[in-house]
């Protein structure tokens, strides 16, 4: 019998210096793997590529990087199969104009070196892809049917992909041992009892794409939010300006706090203290600062796009249409003046991370993954 750890050779973004997304979910893999025996990961970070502060802000400049870079990951590419010859790459992707250079990665590792090549979609707008039936569609199934299995991370697009008899399989994203043995730790009707009033707490970058307008409009007409607290980065002065104007209209704009990017430690003393979450984004794929809240048996409200509903069904939190005012605004007003509603949920969320978006639990099903030999 072989009981030889499969190797792996993960290619994926990660940076220390940015939070959220997909870089979490690397570090989460990469540091778990340092004490799984049944696998070997070798880590080919896609973030260090070729420099893009200084043509953010000139398209024709921005898309010549963009294609610069995109040669280079997949020379890297090669260079590692070389040396680091692995049994199976797992190669993350958020589709549009990558594709093209995600058939050639799997042309490289199928092709040249015939290794198997697993795709890991980390976004959740496959259906919308598949709706519209554009080029991005085209070039999307024309990857999915040249690797061996797609890893989609919500319901929704494995539906789609299996009724397309895509070779998918449905892998949610975890949480990693530190928090798990933070949310393990914990009770939930002690935290119920330490939470302020009327405190509603957004976690992320803090982007139109994220519903901030519709957030601090909604916040601004309910009298039962007392503050609200945005920790994360600005990347747009203009835009906060903004959003401290639509607060003015309620008295002063003091009752809402931007209190920028945070430490781990002091995110989770927001998580702990504040009466609700809130993410009212327009598109999300399994969004970690979700389950952070779920670990702290927040209360949530967000909105029904990605893997959100799944995460929160059966009694877990409020979903409400995107770029709606008026429900989020009636969704936060219902769980704030409900305290009963608002604990049961943050049971149900605590459970639920416990037992299905541990580390432990979701590295088995990559495992499965790369051992599979079914194509």
């Amino acid at each position: 019998m072989n009981n030889k750890p499969v190797r792996v050779l993960l290619v994926s973004p990660y940076s220390a210096k940015r939070v959220g997304g997909i870089g979490t979910w690397s570090k989460i893999i990469l540091d778990y793997s340092k004490s799984c025996n049944d696998c070997d990961i070798r880590f080919l970070n896609t973030v260090q590529g070729l420099p893009k502060r200084w043509s953010m802000n000139n398209r024709i400049a921005h898309l010549l990087v963009g294609f610069l870079d995109s040669i280079l990951i997949v020379i890297r590419l090669f260079f590692r199969m070389l040396v680091d010859r692995p049994d199976v790459v797992h190669y993350t992707s958020s589709a549009g104009s990558a594709l093209r250079k995600d058939l050639i990665a799997i042309w490289i590792v199928k092709k040249v070196f015939h290794k198997r090549f697993v795709i890991h979609w980390h976004f959740g707008r496959i259906p919308a892809i598949f709706e519209e039936k554009g080029n991005e569609y085209r070039l999307f199934v024309k990857v999915c049917d040249r690797c061996d299995v797609s890893i989609p991370i919500d319901n929704s697009s494995y539906n789609v992909l299996r009724d397309e008899n895509i070779k998918s399989v449905c892998i949610p994203n975890p949480i990693p041992v530190l928090l798990q043995r933070e949310a393990e730790s914990i009770h939930p009707t002690v935290l119920q009892n330490n939470r302020m009033e009327g405190v509603v707490l957004f976690v992320g970058h803090v982007l139109k794409g994220k519903g901030i307008f519709e957030l601090v409009k909604a916040c601004t007409d309910c009298e039962r939010v007392k503050r609200l607290i945005v920790v994360g980065p600005f990347f747009d002065e203009q835009l906060k300006n903004e959003l401290i104007a639509i607060a003015k209209k309620r008295n002063d704009s003091k009752w809402v706090e931007f209190v920028g990017e945070k430490s781990r430690e002091e995110v989770w003393g927001y998580y702990k203290t504040c009466s609700l979450f809130c993410l009212p984004s327009y598109s999300e794929g399994f969004p970690y600062v979700v389950l952070e809240a779920m670990a702290f048996a927040c209360p949530i409200v967000a909105t029904k796009v990605g893997a959100i509903p799944e995460m929160l069904v059966n009694g877990c939190g409020e979903i409400v249409d995107p770029q709606q005012v008026g429900p989020l605004k009636e969704a936060l007003d219902n769980l704030l003046g409900d305290a009963n509603k608002a604990y049961n949920y943050g049971v149900n969320a605590h459970d639920k991370v416990l037992d299905n978006y541990t580390i432990d639990r979701v590295f088995a099903q990559y495992l499965d993954t790369w051992k599979s030999k079914k194509s």
